[in-house]
């Protein structure tokens, strides 16, 4: 029988103390934590739970949040509320906790892999640390969504490692270049990789901001029932060190009637989408593939200002993902970011606002199919490392609303297609991209916009094709970029959306997709392909 603790005001109810504190282990008190939850508490529980949050009648609104629709973007948009009981949670910096957490992260995925799943690259010796330590890193030769997607999501953890012990922006950008060194030198038997240290290092600190903030957003401790399950598992999937943290310290099921933020509330929007895509190649081989997929958007913060404070990094960001359902495709076939760092306003409610910005951007492109032969026509694109300056300018009237979104980006690290290099489908490279956005919004019922695209990208190092046989034929290091030569990419998407009632848009999207490519050993190649996408999305 559970039985029901109530404990001083500022911490009010602790259910299933009693029998909590009794289990043997972590994992049956997680059992434990669900079917509480679940079954949203015995009616004894409830009621004290009820009567010691809702103390007075002023507190029954307490964390309702305030929703409205953005006359600008057509979306609907949250602000959550502090007053009452809420409190910010400060955590005090503590950079050893971090640093253990940083290493034990790599720890933990060096065990797994040693005794789990006994992969043979996780078995360490002296040899191979002598050997790693001695020679120059190496160009890796993994999968596209390896190096370009699962090391960020890497690097994020061990940047949330920092963010969890209390540290600011600034001084937690170390820790994934740290956790990436670690592990490149120390962790794996394969050669430390340049590649796997930029994005791990870099391209995961954006990664982790990000999903630190988002998580924040959805966590919520004054939640109970099958909405608190829900929240603790999203929160586990973007933050898995600080759903650690909240398991170990009893956060994941303590209830509070306190929300448990760390950060000031900011406006976000949640949007989830379902649809079919069909992409058909104008050259080479003429496939034509019918796709059905999931797409996500979430944003975070205000593009201007509204009580005059000075934004800091991260204040406001995008995130948009689509999920292939065919397992014939990637499972994860588009993945960005984009971060603002610093910026500069200028505000003019009577005529045009601008927002002068300085960005950090993440870009992951992957429309291959299993099917296709290489190469292929369908686009392929990383931004692993990309970093830009920004100007949007927005105008609102009575009846219509619109903007343009501009920037300018250097990409230190990259990736794209590849059509020779038979050891892996892409190549490196670096160089710089241009995007732009123009999107008009009338009378909050419809939208319209265009989205233009354009990436160049060298590949500055490659092995003649006599040399690359010769390297495969002696089961030689294959050490280089790629295909020697450089890449012009470019795309543009004509977009619109009907509100079809308040929470549900009709979505229609065609996109354009080209690639030149200018090989030194190589004839050169021009990829074309076109993309017609339709579906629905659901504003939470």
């Amino acid at each position: 029988m559970l039985i029901v603790k109530r404990l001083r005001e500022t911490d009010k109810i602790l259910y299933i103390n009693t029998l909590y504190y009794k289990m043997p282990t972590k994992i049956l008190r997680v059992f434990v934590f669900i079917i509480a939850l679940l079954t949203n508490l015995p009616s004894d529980a409830n009621t004290l739970l009820t009567d010691s949050i809702n103390s007075d009648n002023n507190e029954l609104e307490l964390h309702k949040d305030s929703v409205w629709v953005d006359k600008v973007t057509g979306r609907i948009m949250h602000q959550q509320k502090l007053v009452g009981v809420d409190t910010l949670v400060v955590i005090k910096p503590n950079p050893i906790k971090a640093l253990y957490t940083d290493l034990g992260i790599d720890a933990a995925v060096l065990a797994w892999d040693r005794f789990v799943q006994t992969r043979e690259y996780s078995e360490i010796t002296h040899n191979v640390l002598h050997q790693h330590f001695s020679n120059k890193p190496v160009w890796d030769n993994d999968s596209f969504s390896g190096n370009q997607f699962a090391h960020p999501y890497h690097g994020a953890m061990c940047y949330n490692a920092a963010r969890n012990a209390g540290l600011s922006y600034g001084a937690s950008l170390f820790y994934p270049v740290l956790g990436s060194l670690a592990w490149e030198y120390m962790c794996e038997t394969n050669e430390p990789a340049i590649n796997d240290m930029l994005s791990t290092g870099i391209g995961g600190a954006a990664v982790g901001e990000v999903t630190n903030r988002a998580t924040d957003i959805i966590l919520d401790d004054s939640k109970v029932g099958i909405n608190r399950v829900i929240r603790e598992m999203v929160g586990i999937a973007l933050n898995p060190v600080r759903a650690l943290d909240r398991l170990l310290s009893g956060e994941m099921w303590r209830v509070s009637p306190s929300r448990g933020k760390r950060y000031a509330p900011q406006p976000y929007s949640i949007e989830m989408g379902l649809g079919y895509r069909n992409m058909k190649e104008e050259k080479g081989n003429g496939d034509n593939l019918y796709v059905p997929y999931i797409d996500f958007y979430f944003n975070y913060g205000e593009r201007f200002s509204s009580n005059g404070s000075k934004s800091k990094p991260f204040d406001l960001f995008s995130i948009s993902l689509l999920a292939n359902i065919d397992s014939n495709h990637p499972t994860i076939g588009i993945a960005e970011i984009s971060g603002r760092l610093a910026d500069i306003q200028i505000k003019n409610p009577d005529s045009w606002s601008f927002d002068f910005g300085l960005y950090q951007n993440l870009k992951y492109v992957d429309h291959y199919s299993k099917n296709s032969p290489k190469p292929h026509n369908f686009s392929m694109i990383s931004e692993a490392v990309s970093f830009g300056g920004g100007v949007y300018a927005q105008r609102e009237t009575d009846k219509i609303c619109l903007f343009n979104d501009f920037m300018l980006s250097a990409v230190p690290f990259g990736g794209s297609s590849s059509d020779y290099f038979t050891v892996r489908r892409y190549n490196y490279g670096l160089g710089y991209s241009i995007r732009n956005t123009a999107h008009f919004t009338l009378n909050q019922k419809a939208s319209f916009g265009t989205r233009i695209y354009m990436m160049q990208l060298f590949t500055p190092n490659g092995y003649s094709p006599e040399m690359l046989i010769h390297k495969i034929e002696n089961k030689e290091l294959i050490n280089t970029m790629g295909d020697k030569g450089h890449h012009l990419i470019f795309t543009q998407s004509i977009y619109g959306l009907v509100n079809i009632n308040k929470n549900i848009r009709f979505n229609i999207e065609y996109e354009y997709y080209r690639r030149c490519s200018h090989y030194k050993y190589h004839d050169n190649v021009k990829a074309l392909s076109h993309e017609w996408k339709c579906g629905f999305i659901y504003s939470i």
